[in-house]
């Protein structure tokens, strides 16, 4: 149930933040790289206004449709008295986002790690633990758990982030909001919500189809098989963190070589560090599932599908945000397009046949085209090659 229900809540906050989070980490990177803040600063009311006004109508949405779809897809009307929750976590959730990859784009690091990727997992065990101790029935824990967290999470992240901004609020903030920079912000940030859009049906599609197709338990399992396959990923994702405002910065700046070696190191780094734990884990897959649980050993042959495509996102190092903080966000798009249909089809097919190794091969498969295709592109329009090549190999 948690599972579903935070899958929901992923999707309306994608819609209520429009692609700004990502528009946000290569602005501020260029503003500040600039020392045009000052600038920056009159645009960050016009997002927070455009966040709130889509934040608002992703929750009205969310009202009318998340319990059609609870009660006529997934047909658990046991629940459906608590869905309203789910719709109360969306604002809070949408913005707690968009104050974290502000922080990126700030380049303070470790404080966006830790609330990208540990606080509000921390805040839910603890309204976990207070929620099961006043003795709720299991959906409303679960509901108000998540629903608790998110708020904690919005005052946590807004409080860090006015702390850290490098602008002040100042009288250029008390102006008026203006029509047109809302409008330059939608048409900016359009492509990187679609692409976003695409990302995240892409890392929530295989849920779904179970789901469907499926049962809860099968999505249970399939959801620990994905989480320890993203360990392989871990590196990648602290690493595109770093380097994705560099990356930006030294565009913007024209140092295309300086730009070409930190792409190199960061590509390096990654495989570096990851192949060694995708080896641990391929190897030791059954003995790892077996200490969770002995009825998710079923899934060994899955994971291995799983872990292969996460080393093909590995290796292939930073290719899609290159292509984002770049201004080649439309490539992306189509990308992503590509690799979410791809991922679709082979669900719809696979997952009927072999359950959730069916949807670990649509992953490996998906997973695998958008990161390829996107290190074509890369190479092809920057001149700039992001897979791993051994240092005995390389030209350069």
């Amino acid at each position: 149930m948690y599972s579903l229900s935070f899958i929901f809540v992923n999707i309306f906050a994608l819609l209520g933040r429009v692609g700004v989070d990502t528009l946000l980490v290569r602005d501020i990177s260029r503003y500040s790289s600039l020392n045009k803040m000052k600038e920056f600063s009159l645009k960050y009311k016009n997002i927070i206004f455009l966040v709130l006004i889509a934040a608002i109508a992703s929750t009205l949405l969310s009202l009318l449709c998340v319990p059609f779809i609870i009660n006529n897809i997934y047909h658990q009307p046991d629940i459906l008295s608590y869905a309203f929750l789910i719709s109360c976590c969306i604002i809070p959730y949408t913005f707690s986002l968009v104050f974290v990859e502000m922080m990126r784009g700030l380049k303070k690091i470790v404080i966006y790690s830790y609330f990208k990727n540990i606080s509000f997992f921390i805040s839910l065990i603890a309204f976990l633990a207070i929620f099961n101790y006043f003795e709720f029935s299991y959906a409303g824990c679960i509901l108000l758990t998540l629903t608790a967290s998110s708020f904690f999470y919005f005052f946590a992240s807004r409080l860090v982030f006015l702390k850290n901004m490098k602008f002040k609020r100042t009288s250029e903030l008390t102006k008026g909001i203006s029509k047109e920079r809302v409008l330059g912000i939608v048409k900016e940030s359009t492509p990187l919500l679609l692409a976003s859009s695409m990302m995240l049906m892409i890392n929530w599609i295989d849920s779904l189809a179970i789901g469907y197709f499926g049962n809860e338990t099968d999505v249970g399992i399939y959801t620990v098989l994905a989480k320890i396959s993203n360990f392989i990923s871990i590196i990648l994702i602290s690493v595109d963190s770093i380097a994705a405002p560099k990356f930006a910065e030294l565009f913007y700046k024209g140092e295309i070589q300086q730009l070409k070696n930190s792409v190199r190191k960061s590509t390096n780094l990654i495989f570096i560090a990851s192949f060694p734990m995708f080896l641990i884990i391929a190897v030791f897959r059954e003995q790892i599932l077996g200490l969770i649980g002995e009825e998710y050993v079923v899934g060994a042959s899955a994971l291995l599908f799983l872990l292969i495509g996460q080393l093909v996102n590995a290796l292939s190092g930073c290719a899609g945000s290159l292509l984002m903080v770049t201004g080649h966000q439309r490539t992306n798009q189509y990308i992503i397009f590509s690799a979410l249909i791809t991922q679709i089809i082979l669900n719809c097919v696979l997952v009927p046949l072999y359950g959730i190794k069916g949807a670990a091969i649509s992953s490996m498969i998906s997973t695998s085209l958008w990161n390829l295709l996107g290190v074509y592109y890369v190479n092809k329009k920057l001149n700039i090659f992001t897979f791993f090549v051994p240092k005995f190999i390389s030209r350069e």
